[in-house]
């Protein structure tokens, strides 16, 4: 499990990079008043959180986002572009698989 030290620094990280905008909607955000949100969720099996995966949400976004609103697609493309605009190449190709996983469940009866 990751400490409490290296989540603060991670969060801490993703708010600088923020500027103290919500990285989907860009509304204003304070340190405080913003969530850090884990692209990929925690736990086993999954990516440990990162700079690269996370990103700093307001309120509004971060719970949207918890209960899919509109829909988990809506959420992954807002990640892409969200990647796209920082350069971060790591979760790109993540990304993109989960899409195309998504679009394929669609298809599937």
């Amino acid at each position: 499990a990751m400490s409490a030290a290296s989540r603060k620094k991670i969060r801490r990280a993703i708010f600088k990079r923020s500027k103290g905008a919500c990285e989907s909607c860009a509304r204003s955000v304070t340190e405080e008043s913003g969530r850090m949100d884990h692209q990929w969720g925690r736990g086993a099996g999954r990516p440990a959180e990162s700079v690269e995966n996370c990103w700093f949400l307001c309120m509004k976004c971060d719970h949207e986002k918890t209960v899919n609103d509109p829909s988990n697609s809506t959420w992954c493309e807002r990640f892409l572009a969200h990647c796209q605009r920082n350069n971060i190449t790591t979760e790109t190709e993540r990304i993109e698989a989960r899409l195309l996983w998504n679009e394929a469940k669609v298809l599937t009866p």
